[in-house]
């Protein structure tokens, strides 16, 4: 019973689904906090900000996001149609009023054109990505130059011991976060971490290296 019960949190974490999923988000939404905590001071919003949400769950922190930057600059993308339901009941006068764009998608096929974000992160999603390299590919492809992306995470280190990431998760050293940064040639990396109780917290920033042409006019 014990190795079913981590195997179905394993893939519901991966994938939120039916009720379980909607219990789940709930519970993950305690977890991420710290995470988008730690996020956003390495994004440091502004008004007018471009913002990209890879992995934006039931949609708990949309709102103070939206507080930070323009409404209207928001947009998402999930794999999970029940997140997604959950997010936009959440978020319900923001959809309405098309202050943020939800949409399904997976992080390997950003449904998005050519520079189109100035900042764009994503929590609790490395773990997920099948082609690791193809995604910072998209990533960078819908960045502005000079944009920044950031990443939050918990640790191999940290996780390793945890039965529940045998099924579906391939977990990050972090090193091997900042490797993948710097191979895509991301620049002035910057980094934050703290211990929790259980797991941690590592937020990894890099920018897009150019000027874009709204900040050279």
């Amino acid at each position: 019973m014990k190795k079913w019960l981590n195997i179905q949190l394993g893939r519901q974490l991966s994938n939120p689904t039916g009720f379980f999923g909607l219990v789940l988000g709930k519970l993950m939404n305690i977890n991420n906090k710290p995470m988008y905590n730690d996020a956003y001071q390495l994004l440091m919003f502004s008004p007018g900000d471009k913002v990209l949400e890879i992995g934006f769950g039931n949609g708990a922190f949309i709102q103070e996001i939206i507080e930070k930057i323009n409404p209207g600059n928001y947009s998402g993308i999930d794999i999970s149609d029940s997140m997604i339901k959950a997010a936009k009941r959440r978020n319900r006068s923001l959809f309405l009023k098309g202050q943020i764009d939800l949409q399904k998608a997976n992080a390997g096929s950003i449904p998005f054109g050519n520079g189109w974000f100035n900042k764009v992160f994503t929590i609790n999603t490395i773990y997920f990505w099948g082609s690791p390299k193809h995604v910072m590919n998209e990533i960078k492809r819908v960045l502005k130059p000079g944009g920044i992306f950031v990443v939050a995470l918990n640790t191999a280190e940290a996780m390793q011991n945890s039965l529940y990431v045998k099924e579906k998760f391939t977990l990050y050293k972090k090193q091997e976060v900042l490797d993948l940064f710097s191979e895509f040639g991301f620049i002035n990396i910057e980094t934050s971490y703290q211990k929790l109780k259980i797991e941690d917290v590592f937020c990894v920033k890099g920018i897009l290296p150019g000027i874009s042409k709204s900040d050279a006019n």
